[in-house]
């Protein structure tokens, strides 16, 4: 059997997408910070990175010191006995909220400085479901880390389960959180879109905002394959379930890291685009602007072409609505230039 060892599945997994989202953070936050553009987003995804490497440290280390990944019967018996894997297992499980709450947060974020000054009726909807998701991911995933921390009385039966106490359903509590997390991993990938899609002038900015926000179904991807994987658990769980987890622990850590990417590059157009600049040996002069002045038109409501009310003609009112989507389009045009930086 020592031949099934799943132990280098998850560390080469783990090592690359990890790595990827570490360097992509860091360009991220460091071409903004250049520019004097760090925001709240910037500091939620580097706390949802900080978690992800926690949560990496905790799933690498029994792979590397006490054999996870492999067959029970290939283990010696003084490593099995061993109460620090359980203890990381928990620590994993209590750090694993916070990482996806920070990163669903940071796009929030984007979200709510993208549509703030267009005042559409889809656009107005758009901040109501920003607005919405916020207080769900907030509120679920800050509630589900407490929970997770006192999943038992008392909390030491969470890691040695000889210890006399009670402890929470944890396979309804794994239920619900895989719900929530595809819930809200497909509203901050939906939310944005029809908004987006409705505009008239689709610049190449537009279309690229778009493809990084759909890569986010990736994510969405892996946590819908780990509910399947919680419905059909590998046979060999029960019995084996050092060597037969490893597998969703692996699509776990590619999703959190995944999700972590998928964030940072919705706001990264400019950063890649001055990379290329100097590959290619052009000017970066626009690109190191730390500031742009906003558009001329008021976030009042924009409908003011050829008077209001019942007293404009059919004509004037079919003028005004043009006139409308075009000002709105303009509007989140210049939303998504501000926010990237173009």
């Amino acid at each position: 059997m020592a031949g099934e060892d799943r132990g280098p599945v998850l560390l080469w997994n783990t090592f690359v997408f990890g790595s990827l989202a570490i360097l992509l953070v860091g360009l991220r936050l460091g071409f903004r910070g250049y520019r004097r553009r760090l925001d709240l987003s910037d500091y939620c995804i580097l706390i949802a990175l900080a978690c992800s490497i926690a949560q990496e440290c905790f799933n690498v280390i029994p792979v590397i010191q006490y054999g996870y990944g492999q067959h029970a019967a290939d283990i010696p018996a003084s490593i099995k006995a061993s109460t620090v894997p359980k203890k990381l297992s928990f620590a994993n499980m209590v750090v694993f909220k916070p990482t996806y709450l920070f990163t669903k947060l940071s796009l929030c974020l984007v979200y709510a400085q993208l549509f703030k000054r267009a005042d559409s009726l889809t656009v107005r909807i758009t901040r109501v479901l920003v607005y919405l998701t916020t207080f769900v991911v907030v509120g679920y995933y800050g509630a589900a880390t407490i929970v997770s921390i006192f999943q038992c009385t008392p909390i030491e039966k969470s890691y040695f389960s000889k210890t006399p106490g009670n402890c929470i359903d944890l396979v309804q509590f794994r239920f619900s959180g895989h719900a929530v997390n595809i819930i809200t991993s497909i509203m901050v990938i939906a939310i944005p879109l029809p908004a987006l899609f409705q505009m008239k002038d689709k610049r190449p900015e537009i279309k690229q905002l778009l493809f990084l926000i759909l890569l986010g179904l990736v994510h969405t991807s892996c946590a819908i394959t780990r509910l399947v994987l919680q419905f059909y658990p590998d046979p060999a769980a029960k019995s084996d379930p050092q060597w037969a987890n490893t597998i969703p622990n692996t699509i776990a850590m590619v999703e959190m890291d995944v999700g972590i990417i998928a964030a940072s590059l919705v706001v990264m157009r400019p950063c890649f685009q001055f990379l290329y600049n100097i590959a290619t040996g052009r000017s970066n002069a626009d690109l190191l602007v730390s500031t742009r002045t906003g558009g001329g038109y008021s976030n009042s409501k924009l409908s003011s072409f050829g008077g209001t009310g019942t007293h404009m003609s059919r004509r004037d009112r079919k003028m005004s609505r043009a006139m409308d989507i075009e000002m709105e389009s303009r509007l989140l045009q210049e939303s998504v230039e501000h926010l990237l930086g173009t």
